[in-house]
């Protein structure tokens, strides 16, 4: 998987055949909460593009997001799929609603991106990657510790060999989302609040730092075994605490925690630890063989940059210079199919075999 090398990427706005001043890329984006406003105000801010609709199923909120992101177009159903004055769409609904708009964006000839996880089910999943494979498009999806220094850092210490060869990795999604369930958070246009309904949380937290632990690796993680609870957070359909352990396609076993009801601040630097045979990584800090004790490593976590800025910048370059994007359909698949398995596991209580998809990648990628 190719991947920016440092937070912000550059991009030409040029025809790279002529070398001629190209249109701004046309942006729509299905989905006006929380996320889609983080996006649209990177967007503001991105050269070479230009937002041109929104759609949300409610009305108040599209409304509101086009007043204040000055956005002329607003519909309130995927009929925004159909625009030809649009090159890129966006998708923000909640994780079991990523599906419909990602296939049907495609085969509409849109460029994608999706935020994290892919999709909440093995049946999305593939009907996605089926999609992704027959199409053309560009198609970033919104792994953000791709994007932030301490994780690029961190890889770049990996890819020199400075760790040795890798044999066991921690990284965990510790938050305190109590405020889901929050009368605010139901949406009377879905009828639900997806985020106590939908929401996995070894799927739609625990994405973050199992891909984040494919990406060092450069490998699947392919069997997973999972322990889970419903102590607390009762409200939620699926249990807010669990703990699973992945074993990797090259051999390497990681340890993976998701909690949603929890009384501290986000995990620090996602509680990462790195061990290899010539050095170890804990979270701010490396030990390298040879040297005593650990030593804070220079990119602090608590300096993130700006993320989804990054994101944004990155994939308009990738459309203009037909680069492909650095965060793929297939490792994000493999990444949520992983947190989907996990759940599995824990119901189960057995080792459960997490499948690859491969068979989706577009020939000669």
């Amino acid at each position: 998987m190719t991947h920016p090398s440092s937070g912000t990427i550059a991009h030409t706005g040029r025809d790279q055949r002529t070398g001629g001043e190209v249109r701004p890329v046309r942006i729509g984006f299905i989905g006006a909460g929380s996320m889609a406003r983080s996006w649209l105000d990177s967007f503001r801010h991105t050269e070479s593009t230009e937002l041109v609709a929104i759609s949300d199923l409610s009305p108040e909120r599209a409304e509101a997001a086009a007043a204040e992101f000055e956005i002329p177009h607003v519909h309130h159903g995927l009929d925004i799929c159909d625009r030809d004055d649009v090159d890129l769409m966006c998708i923000m609904t909640g994780d079991n609603a990523h599906a419909e708009p990602f296939v049907r964006a495609l085969k509409a000839g849109k460029h994608v991106i999706v935020e994290k996880p892919l999709g909440n089910t093995m049946e999305d999943l593939h009907a996605m990657c089926a999609a992704a494979r027959d199409s053309d498009r560009k198609i970033l999806v919104g792994h953000v510790l791709h994007f932030m220094p301490y994780f690029i850092q961190v890889k770049e210490l990996i890819d020199r060999g400075e760790l040795g060869e890798l044999f066991y990795l921690e990284a965990d999604y510790i938050h305190d989302l109590r405020n889901q369930a929050h009368h605010s958070r139901f949406n009377a246009a879905t009828g639900m609040n997806w985020w106590l309904q939908a929401e996995k949380p070894m799927v739609g937290g625990g994405s973050h730092p199992i891909g984040a632990l494919s990406w060092f690796l450069n490998s699947p993680p392919v069997e997973v075994q999972a322990c889970s609870h419903r102590m607390v957070f009762p409200e939620m359909v699926h249990d807010a605490s669990m703990v699973a352990v992945f074993r990797f396609a090259c051999g390497v076993i990681a340890k993976v925690t998701a909690l949603y009801w929890c009384v501290t601040p986000y995990a620090d630097a996602n509680h990462l630890a790195i061990y290899g045979t010539k050095g170890t990584i804990r979270r701010q800090a490396i030990c390298r063989d040879g040297k005593e004790g650990f030593v804070p490593l220079p990119i602090r976590w608590g300096e993130s940059g700006k993320p989804v800025l990054a994101e944004a910048t990155h994939m308009i370059d990738c459309i203009l210079n037909d680069r492909e994007p650095g965060v793929g359909y297939i490792e994000a698949a493999q990444a949520a199919a992983a947190g989907i398995m996990a759940e599995e596991a824990a119901r189960e209580r057995c080792a459960v075999s997490i499948p690859t998809f491969e068979e989706y990648r577009r020939e000669g990628r």
